[in-house]
């Protein structure tokens, strides 16, 4: 939980939006179960590389796939 809360905080300070953005907040966790985001540097191309995929890291879905601590 921790690393992919810190992702998603993250994910917003880059774009200024969150990762999944559902109609209702069962869509929204629907999104973050079932789908990736997309890349900060396709919301905002000025992402710096680095910073995107640090973010999406951290977003990974599978718990192992993620740092294993911040």
């Amino acid at each position: 939980g921790d690393i992919y809360s810190l992702g998603a905080v993250f994910y917003e300070l880059l774009t200024g939006r969150p990762p999944h953005l559902g109609a209702t907040p069962l869509d929204t966790l629907r999104q973050a179960r079932d789908f990736d985001p997309p890349s900060p540097r396709v919301v905002v191309p000025g992402v710096p590389r680095d910073a995107a995929t640090i973010c999406m890291k951290c977003l990974e879905r599978s718990p192992e796939r993620r740092y294993a601590s911040a």
